[in-house]
């Protein structure tokens, strides 16, 4: 069973999926979010159901010192239009804090130097599927 992870954000909204056996996080896509939720809840709901993922995996963007900002609100009213679209779906909060600092030094590493759009994003949302992924085997 495959799962799709996501590091949602008002102009991008970065997609990672896991293998079949749930082992493994891959970057997949980025979604415009600037085309409004309705466009980004239809386009998620479309790549769960070629992957036929039940499960996905949202980044909660929590403040450093554990509290909850705007972007957390942002996030759970995303989640709660992808509910209200799809009743079915499984949604888990993941704690992302640092995931798009790490995904920009991935970048730099992997010789990277400008920041290209979208592409941050989709490691992001590798990097917080891993994470879910990691955990949920222990």
């Amino acid at each position: 069973m495959r799962v799709l992870g996501i590091d949602y954000g008002d102009s991008r909204i970065g997609v990672a999926v896991s293998d079949e056996g749930g082992k493994l996080a891959f970057d997949l896509c980025v979604i415009d979010a600037t085309k409004g939720r309705k466009y980004a809840v239809s386009e998620l709901l479309q790549l769960m159901d070629k992957y036929a993922a039940t499960t996905l995996v949202i980044g909660l963007p929590t403040n450093m010192n554990g509290t909850k900002g705007d972007r957390v609100v942002k996030t759970e009213k995303f989640a709660k239009a992808l509910k209200e679209a799809s009743p079915d779906i499984e949604i888990i909060f993941e704690d992302e804090r640092l995931t798009t600092k790490y995904a920009d030094r991935l970048m730099l590493e992997s010789g990277k130097h400008q920041k290209q759009k979208g592409v941050s994003d989709k490691l992001a949302a590798m990097i917080i599927l891993q994470g879910y992924l990691d955990r949920s085997k222990l």
